[in-house]
Parts: C-alpha cells; sequence; structure tokens
C-alpha cells in the first residue's frame, strides 16, 4: 500500500515538474474583478423614497409593522456621508462616500434611535449596511438591525432597503 501511494506522489510530482511523460498541473490564475467605483455623494444628493423590509428572523411582527416607507432627502454635508433626513427631524440616518448606510440608530449604532407610532403602537427600526448603486440611481442593500413593535422586540440580518430616487 506504502509503495502505491508513494509511486502515485512521485508521479504527480513529476507531473509538476514539466516532464512530458507525465500531465502537467497548471493552477489558472485568479481573475481579477474590478468593483464599480462608488458614485460621488454630490450625485446622489436629492430626494428618494426609502423602503426597509424586516427579514424572515422577525416572524413575530405584523404585517403593517413589516415594511415601512419613508419619504427622505440625501442632503449634502460638509463630512464624508450625506444626511438622510425625514419630515422628522429626529428620525433619519446617513449613507457615507463608501456606500454604507445608517438608519435610525443610536450614536453607538446599537440601539434605537428616535421611536414613531404606527398604529397607534411605539414602532422603532434601526440598522446599518452597504448600498449597492444601480445604473438608474437607485441604492439597496440589507441591513443589520433590530425592530422594536410595542413589546415584541427582533434583531435581525436580513432587513432590505432601498432608496428609490423621486422624481
Amino acid at each position: 500500500m506504502r509503495t502505491v501511494v508513494l509511486a502515485v506522489a512521485l508521479s504527480f510530482l513529476a507531473g509538476c515538474s514539466g516532464s512530458s511523460r507525465f500531465p502537467t498541473l497548471s493552477l489558472a490564475s485568479p481573475e481579477t474583478s474590478v468593483q464599480p467605483k462608488a458614485p460621488s455623494l454630490e450625485s446622489l444628493a436629492g430626494d428618494y423614497t426609502l423602503t426597509i423590509e424586516i427579514g424572515e428572523a422577525c416572524v413575530s411582527l405584523p404585517p403593517s409593522a413589516r415594511i415601512r416607507t419613508y419619504a427622505v432627502s440625501l442632503r449634502v454635508t460638509p463630512y464624508q456621508y450625506l444626511h438622510v433626513a425625514t419630515a422628522d427631524p429626529s428620525l433619519g440616518g446617513d449613507l457615507w462616500n463608501d456606500l454604507f448606510f445608517r438608519w435610525n440608530d443610536d450614536e453607538n449604532g446599537t440601539d434605537c434611535g428616535t421611536s414613531e407610532k404606527v398604529a397607534a403602537t411605539t414602532y422603532c427600526l434601526w440598522g446599518n449596511g452597504r448600498a449597492v448603486a444601480e445604473p438608474d440611481g437607485t441604492l439597496s442593500g440589507v441591513i443589520t438591525g433590530g425592530v422594536q413593535f410595542g413589546q415584541d422586540r427582533c434583531y435581525g440580518r436580513s432587513h432590505q432597503f432601498v432608496l428609490r430616487r423621486r422624481n
């Protein structure tokens, strides 16, 4: 048995040395993928509709709390991000120059920033994640974060968000 293993190993090594008697082992070079450059923050500024759909991990939430839609404005700041503003100045987020999106989280990024009312129940949705820019100007991605609806509280890693430009 050891002789067979040794013969196979020697055949393999001989094949790697370029001998024409044995097949050669060639490793394909990995293809380099070029990531598209993120659009400039200034080009993204404007009015959008933000839709966030709560991930399936939060099954205890009623349908009225699973999808939230906000009219938002992406506003230029003197920093490396856009402020994501709503009509309520305490509810918002930011979009960084590398398309990192934060929504309604506290200063540590770990909990609710501002609660709102949904069907007379206290509601809070917060989280963050990376966005992808589509050719039509839409930004979308997945945020990791939490939802609190009344006494129900859920944390998930698959809340979908879409920022769609309004005309």
